[in-house]
Order: C-alpha cells, then structure tokens, then sequence
C-alpha cells in the first residue's frame, strides 16, 4: 500500500473490457483501427512502455576491450562516452536508449544513423522514429539501405547498413521487426 493509498488520497481509474476495445477499435469511415498511436490510449499499455524504457534507459550501455587477463571498460574509446553520455547534440544517453526502447517495443524497429568523421571514427549516433525509416532490401547483393526522412524537413537520404543501428525484435526475415501491436491486430480487433 502506498502513502497515496495510505492517506486515501489515491483515485484509481478502473477501465472495462468495452473501454479498451473501444479505444482499441477507433473507428474511421466504418474500419477498426489498432495502431500504435490507439494503443498507447490504454494506461497499462502506455505505462508497461514506460517502464520498459526508464527500466532499459537507466541500465550501462558499455564497451569493453579484451585482455590476456579478461574483459574491461573501454573508458578511453570514443564509444564509451557517446554511450555513457551524449550520443548525440539532441539528447542524453538515457533519453536515447529510452527512445530506442520504447520504439523497439511499440513498433518492433529501433533505429539510429551512425555518423563518422573523415577518419571514420563514429562521433554521433543520430535517432530516427521508425516512421522516418524505410528498410529497402536488396537481395542479389544481400544488403540494406535504408531511407531516412528527416522530421522537420522533406530531406531524404538513403544510406547503407554500415551506417546505421537497426534493433529488431520478431523478424521473420533478418530484414524488418514486427511490432507486437501489428502483430495482435487481428486478434483485438474481433
């Protein structure tokens, strides 16, 4: 029991089976959607991403380096600090694993662009929302490149998979993750 609780100070919002369905199965011109976006109008569902991402955020993202007398942080690779700190100008460390995570989660693709400099040593780890990345496969040269779109611009680029950070969960292909939202639509929309 909390202090909220405790104190009776605390109002739970109790929601029906209906309600969920009902935020679930929006309707737009007589067709059910479940999305992404609908789901997150569930506070279980809403709250279960938060704590996965705060709990994943919150966890080291280290490099380490391999000695004769075993593995240990790599404090002095740029890496470590990128990681540990600052991926990037536009967020810290935990507010981009956060990210990451809750993409991975809600859509089943997390995706970063990995900037180098002309000596080719990685200086920033860009984030992209699933939506502003498209996967293009092409299977007789057994590659990825991907198609970025950039939030605040119409600017495009296609860049290759050695440039990019692509976490996946429940691919049938290597290619592309599924998001568990998709992948249950058939059965929340009944």
């Amino acid at each position: 029991m909390g202090l909220l609780s405790f104190l009776g100070l605390e109002k739970r919002n109790t929601w029906t089976e209906a309600q969920v369905m009902q935020v679930l199965l929006s309707q737009k011109g007589g067709e059910k959607i479940v999305n992404t976006e609908t789901s997150l109008g569930i506070p279980a569902l809403w709250a279960g991403f938060r704590i996965l991402g705060h709990t994943m955020a919150s966890l080291p993202f280290e490099v380490f380096e391999r000695k004769a007398d075993g593995d240990y942080p790599a404090k002095d690779h740029p890496v470590y600090d990128l990681l540990s700190n600052s991926p990037s100008g536009l967020c810290n460390a935990f507010n981009f694993k956060e990210m990451l995570q809750v993409d991975l989660e809600s859509c089943g693709n997390a995706f970063a662009r990995i900037h180098r400099n002309r000596k080719a040593e990685i200086t920033e780890f860009e984030y992209f929302h699933p939506d502003n990345v498209k996967v293009n496969y092409y299977p007789q040269k057994r590659v990825k490149k991907y198609e970025l779109t950039y939030s605040y611009t119409t600017e495009k680029k296609v860049v290759d998979h050695d440039e990019m950070i692509h976490l996946m969960i429940m691919s049938k292909d290597g290619i592309i993750g599924r998001s568990p939202i998709n992948a249950c639509r058939d059965s929340l929309s009944m």
